[in-house]
């Protein structure tokens, strides 16, 4: 079996109201490109109907049996992968689909690209201010600009990544 081009990873914990929009709104974008793609949900023990309704909405879905966190979800999601690339979205609606094709375009020449998250995108004001500060220090560690250090939304090649 040929490998796909990209595998999408959605990490999802009760995000059983978001995923029907997201993946809608990714399928959009990407059945207008010449990649393939395969969307992979990884329910990390919801409470909820999440699993039920990613894979309703087209997605492939991987389910833990209890609660391991974003992190867990992420390596799971990654292992399972068909993709030579892997892009990283979180289930919480806050990354917005339409981006995907220029954080494509940008890892052509980069081995690893993060989105950055408005003010407006974080998940409250207190959120806001614990990241401002985690990318300030970064920043200064590495003598880089950090611009969101704690971003779910990233693309890699998968072979680099595991």
């Amino acid at each position: 079996m040929k490998a796909l081009a990209l595998s999408i990873i959605i990490p999802c914990h009760n995000e059983e109201g978001n995923l029907p929009a997201l993946i809608a709104d990714i399928r959009k974008v990407m059945d207008e490109r010449p990649e393939s793609y395969e969307i992979i949900a990884v329910n990390d023990a919801s409470t909820d109907d999440t699993a039920d309704v990613a894979e309703k909405a087209g997605a492939r879905v991987l389910s833990h049996p209890y609660n391991l966190g974003n992190g867990a979800s992420v390596k799971s999601g990654i292992r399972a992968a068909t993709g030579d690339i892997v892009l990283m979205m979180d289930g919480d609606g806050q990354h917005r689909p339409e981006v995907i094709p220029q954080i494509l375009e940008e890892l052509t020449s980069h081995d690893l690209v993060v989105g950055a998250r408005t003010a407006k995108s974080h998940a409250g004001v207190h959120r806001l201010a614990a990241n401002t500060i985690y990318n300030w220090l970064a920043s200064y560690v590495t003598k880089f600009r950090i611009l969101d250090l704690t971003s779910g939304l990233r693309a890699t090649k998968r072979n680099t990544v595991l």
